[in-house]
């Protein structure tokens, strides 16, 4: 350094940041930075997120921020990131870091977790084999002798149909914004497999993408995929 104002940095009053270039001294904050998505704390560091929220870097040090987002929850944008950063493995290009880096995906804590070290493809086995399962006991179902009728059957078909609606809904209820304690956060993981949750296969790790659409549209296609193995089951029985 050439000079002690090189070594010595001024600091600045709240509402105010310092700028990167020295001569400029402290500059106000972006008028977007109001306290409800970023905020500048003074001193010497940089206008910053708040928790819930993804602000866009502005251009300069002198323009707005150029948007502001609300995210799903404080964990995908928490307080005191720099404008336009998310946390660290979660991907800057979706708008509200609400997806994990390719390579990574999101565990049970919506942290995101590195496929090559924790990664387990046993939900995407156990999805196949009670897939199989399900397809052998409609199969035996369908073409059973059914010249006696059992009132049994029915009452566990509709039993089973009310369990199911029960469970699903409670799945849901692991999507509100709370930090659940044990044993409440575990069951609520067991139950989201209830709520045909489509990223429980982990598809940032098998099929290379953490696109929110295709997580999306896969927990829409599921209900038509299965209702595509029973009829596919229900031709076959009737051929065979």
């Amino acid at each position: 350094a050439t000079s002690v104002s090189a070594c010595v940095r001024v600091p600045c009053d709240e509402g105010y940041f310092l700028s990167s270039n020295e001569s400029r001294g402290c500059l106000p904050c972006p008028s977007s930075c109001d306290g409800t998505a970023c905020d500048c704390p003074g001193g010497v560091l940089p206008p910053r997120q708040l928790a819930g929220f993804r602000v866009g870097a502005p251009s300069s040090e002198d323009a707005d921020v150029t948007f502001s987002v609300r995210c799903k929850d404080s964990l995908a944008c928490p307080e005191g990131l720099a404008l336009g950063a998310c946390p660290e493995h979660r991907d800057e290009t979706s708008i509200a870091c609400d997806v994990c880096e390719i390579g990574f995906y999101e565990d049970g804590d919506l942290n995101c977790v590195s496929c090559t070290e924790n990664f387990s493809g046993l939900p995407l086995v156990l999805t196949i084999v009670v897939g199989i399962l399900a397809c052998i006991c409609l199969f035996y179902f369908v073409t059973r002798n059914i010249t006696v009728q059992s009132s049994n059957i029915m009452t566990v078909a509709l039993s089973f149909t009310i369990m199911m609606n029960t469970l699903q809904v409670l799945g849901a209820f692991r999507e509100i914004v709370v930090d659940w304690p044990e044993p409440l956060k575990g069951l609520y993981t067991v139950l989201k497999v209830f709520t045909l949750g489509f990223d429980l296969l982990k598809p940032g790790c098998i099929f290379n993408t953490n696109n929110s659409v295709i997580s999306y549209a896969g927990t829409l296609c599921t209900y038509p995929i299965f209702a595509c193995f029973v009829m596919v089951v229900f031709i076959a029985a009737r051929f065979l």
